[in-house]
C-alpha cells in the first residue's frame, strides 16, 4: 500500500505540472472561426460598394465580448483589447478562458490579431492563470502593473506561443505560485524579462519555463529559489542567444551523492551563444543535455576577461570533470554551496556540431523494460499543421494502426505531440506518427452522467474541497477507473477524482 501511495503521489505531482503542456494542445487546436471563408453569390458594383461602406462603419464600432465574467472591448482599428477592472477566478481545479479563445466573430480579424492589451483599472486574478495570455502571436508588449497576481497559484503557459512578444513588465507578485511550466514557452522575440521580483519558493515545476526564448541574451536568476522544484526538464532549451547563465543556486546535484530527485532532461541543450556559465560543482551536467560547442576556461581568481584557470576544456571534458569527487576531509557544507564560473575562450573546431532546437521537445514514452529513451519529437510524414500537444491524463499504452499493442507506454502527466485522429475498431485514437497511436479516452476523456451527487477527491483519496457535483451533471472522465485505498475512482482533472459508484 505504501508503494501504491508513492505512485499516486508522483502521479498527482506529474498531473499538476504536466497539465501545462496539455494546454498547448488546447491552444493549438482552438478553431479560428472568425477567419473561415465562404463563397458569396455575385454582387453588383453598387452592392459591393455599399458593403464596403458598411464594413468601414463596422470597424469604427468596438466589439464587446464576455471573458471570464468580464466585458472586454476590442478595437478593430487599433487592434487593442481593453480589460476592465474586476476579478478572474476560475472554478476550483479548472483554468480560466485564455484571451486567444475569445470569439471576436469579425470577418476581417480574430483574437490572433490583438496587438496590445489595456488594463483599465485593477484586474485581480485568483487561482489558476494558466494560458491566460497565450497564443497571441502579434502581441508585442504587455504591462501587468495593474494586474494583481498575489493569489495566483498556477502560471503554466501564461505567455506560451506569444512569438511576437518583446517585453513583459509589471509581473512582480508570484509568492503563491506553485507551477511555472512553459510560462514563456516559445516567446521567440522576447529580449528581456525582469525577474528581480520573482518569488519561486513554492514552485515545484519549471518544465520548459524559458524553452524556445531564442532572442533572450541574459537572465537574472539571482532571486530564484528552487528548493521546492523537482521538475526542470527543457527549462532553457533552444535559448541560442543567451550569452550568460548562472544556475549556481539551482543545486542540480548533492555532495552526499543522494538528495532530492530533480528531473532536468535537456535543460541546457541548444545554448549555442553561451559564453559565461556559472554552476554548482556538484551539478551533474551530464544529465542536462549541455552541448554548447566551445573551449572553456575557469575564471578562478581572475576575471571573465582574464580568466585564471590553468586548464582549457572542451565541453565534453567539462562534462567529465563535474560533479567533483568529495574527499574524506572536505567540509560538506562548504562544498555544497561552492560554485564555479567558466568562460568561453575559443571556438571548438572539432567535427561535432551543436544542436540548437528551435522548438521544445516532448517527453518520450517509457518502454516496457523500464528504460527511458532520449526525449524526441515524434516524426510524421510531412505534417500539414503543427502538432497539437496534449497531456496524458491516464496511463496509456501505444498501439499500431490495427489496434495491436506496441512496445511503449505513456504515463499520466507526460506531454505528447499528436497529429490528428484515427478510428480503430470503432474507438477514437490520437496519431503520434511512426504508425503509433494512443487511445483518445486517456487524453481528452469521455462524458459520463452522474447518477448521484458526488464529491471531488485528490490522489490520496481525501476530499479535495466542499464542492458537490450534482446528480445528472455530465462530467468528463479520463481512461478506466483507478483504485485508491480499495475504492474505484475516475480521473476528472489534475489531481481530481470522483468515485466510480456515483456514475
Amino acid at each position: 500500500m505504501d508503494n501504491h501511495n508513492n505512485i499516486q503521489q508522483k502521479k498527482e505531482k506529474l498531473l499538476f505540472c504536466g497539465m501545462a503542456l496539455a494546454a498547448l494542445g488546447l491552444v493549438a487546436a482552438s478553431p479560428t472561426t472568425a477567419s473561415a471563408k465562404t463563397t458569396a453569390p455575385a454582387q453588383t458594383t453598387e452592392q459591393t460598394t455599399a458593403d464596403k461602406g458598411n464594413a468601414d462603419t463596422n470597424k469604427d464600432k468596438p466589439i464587446v465580448r464576455d471573458w471570464n465574467g468580464l466585458k472586454v472591448t476590442y478595437d478593430q482599428k487599433t487592434h487593442e483589447l481593453t480589460i476592465p477592472e474586476g476579478t478572474i477566478a476560475a472554478p476550483d481545479g479548472a483554468d480560466p478562458t485564455p484571451i486567444s479563445a475569445i470569439d471576436i466573430n469579425s470577418k476581417d480579424t480574430n483574437s490572433n490579431e490583438i496587438h496590445s492589451i489595456n488594463f483599465k483599472g485593477k484586474l485581480t486574478i485568483k487561482g489558476s492563470a494558466s494560458g491566460l495570455f497565450s497564443n497571441l502571436p502579434k502581441l508585442e508588449k504587455i504591462d501587468l502593473t495593474n494586474v494583481d497576481t498575489s493569489s495566483v497559484t498556477n502560471m503554466d503557459l501564461l505567455f506560451a506561443f506569444c512569438s511576437g512578444l518583446r517585453e513583459i513588465d509589471g509581473l512582480t507578485d508570484t509568492a503563491n505560485v506553485t507551477s511555472m511550466g512553459a510560462t514563456f514557452y516559445g516567446c521567440s522575440s522576447l529580449t528581456r524579462i525582469d525577474l528581480s521580483h520573482f518569488n519561486t519558493s513554492k514552485v515545484t515545476c519549471m518544465i520548459s519555463m524559458f524553452n524556445g526564448c531564442s532572442s533572450l541574451t541574459k537572465l537574472n536568476l539571482s532571486n530564484f529559489d528552487t528548493s521546492a522544484v523537482d521538475m526542470m526538464d527543457y527549462m532553457f532549451t533552444g535559448d541560442k542567444s543567451l550569452t550568460s547563465l548562472d544556475i549556481g543556486k539551482f543545486k542540480l546535484g548533492s555532495p552526499y551523492g543522494v538528495g532530492k530527485a530533480i528531473t532536468m532532461s535537456n535543460i541546457l541543450e541548444g545554448l549555442d551563444g553561451l559564453t559565461n556559465f556559472t554552476f554548482n560543482v556538484n551539478d551533474d551536467l551530464n544529465k542536462t543535455g549541455f552541448n554548447t560547442k566551445a573551449i572553456w576556461q575557469e575564471v578562478g581568481t581572475g576575471t571573465p576577461e582574464k580568466p585564471a584557470g590553468k586548464d582549457k576544456l572542451s565541453t565534453s571534458q567539462l562534462l567529465a570533470k563535474y560533479p567533483v569527487d568529495i574527499k574524506q576531509n572536505d567540509d560538506i557544507n562548504k562544498v555544497a554551496d561552492k560554485t564555479v564560473t567558466y568562460v568561453k575562450v575559443a571556438e571548438d573546431h572539432s567535427s561535432v556540431t551543436p544542436s540548437s532546437p528551435s522548438t521544445p521537445t516532448v517527453t518520450a514514452p517509457v518502454t516496457n523494460n523500464n528504460t527511458v529513451t532520449k526525449p524526441t519529437t515524434p516524426s510524421t510524414p510531412k505534417p500539414i499543421e503543427r502538432p497539437v500537444y496534449r497531456t496524458v491524463m491516464h496511463n496509456t499504452y501505444v498501439y499500431n494502426q490495427n489496434g495491436a499493442l506496441k512496445n511503449g507506454e505513456y504515463f499520466a502527466g507526460q506531454s505528447i505531440a499528436t497529429y490528428g485522429t484515427k478510428i480503430i475498431d470503432g474507438k477514437k485514437y490520437y496519431a503520434l506518427g511512426d504508425n503509433s497511436f494512443v487511445k483518445a479516452n486517456n487524453i481528452s476523456g469521455i462524458k459520463r452522467r452522474l447518477t448521484h451527487n458526488a464529491y471531488l477527491y485528490n490522489a490520496k483519496g481525501k476530499r479535495a474541497n466542499r464542492k458537490v457535483l450534482k446528480k445528472h451533471k455530465s462530467v468528463v472522465t479520463y481512461g478506466g477507473s483507478v483504485k485508491i485505498h480499495g475504492k474505484r475512482f475516475y480521473i476528472v482533472g489534475k489531481n481530481r477524482y470522483v468515485k466510480k459508484a456515483n456514475f
